[in-house]
């Protein structure tokens, strides 16, 4: 069977190289809940792993504990990915177990980086923000930027990509709409596009 959402298609799950694996993801600084780059990046790790790459994620709740992967919706779950593998795509939930995550790490807080330039809707990333991947420096300004513009904090919701996620600066979001507090930026690369981030006021 296949699915439609927007501009993505999912297919249903065939060979599920990502189950049968508890996955914990360390706890930043003195939260009690896994950063979504964080999640995104150790998720992103493992399906390079398996020869894919995450080309849908949607963030539900926030994970505190210890998580494994399923291929169905049953019962509550933290989060929803398509991992893609050339011509096919395997959709997963994360749901929670019983085993809390004791490790951490300290990854600095940033406060502010003069390696963002704005021009209206558009936001050109010049290089990396500190040692931050690219994923975590597009999340990073997106949010800098709503809340600069619109003062108030959002959080990133989805993000849908149309290639392995491996850009190099400098690369550029694009406020492509804005309806209520649900904004999307495009993401751009040499002119060509990536994927999009949708992004929620709170």
């Amino acid at each position: 069977m296949v699915q439609n959402r927007g501009a993505l298609i999912i297919l249903s799950s065939n060979g599920q190289r990502m189950l049968g694996e508890i996955i914990s993801v360390p706890l930043r600084g003195g939260r009690d809940y896994v950063h979504s780059t964080d999640l995104f990046e150790s998720l992103e790790e493992l399906s390079n792993r398996n020869g894919g790459y995450i080309s849908y994620i949607r963030f539900i709740n926030k994970i505190k504990n210890k998580f494994e992967l399923k291929a169905e919706a049953a019962g509550n779950f933290s989060a929803e990915i398509v991992i893609s593998y050339g011509n096919s795509d395997e959709r997963y939930f994360i749901s929670e177990i019983d085993s809390p995550i004791t490790e951490f790490h300290n990854k600095p807080e940033i406060v502010n980086n003069d390696n963002l330039y704005i021009d209206g809707n558009n936001i050109t990333i010049e290089k990396y923000i500190y040692e931050l991947s690219s994923f975590e420096s597009i999340i990073f300004s997106a949010k800098e930027y709503l809340k600069s513009r619109f003062s108030e904090d959002y959080h990133v919701a989805q993000c849908t990509f149309l290639r392995q996620f491996d850009l190099k600066p400098p690369f550029d979001l694009i406020l492509a709409s804005k309806i209520g507090k649900a904004c999307r930026f495009r993401i751009m690369c040499d002119g060509v596009s990536f994927g999009h981030i949708d992004a929620i006021g709170q």
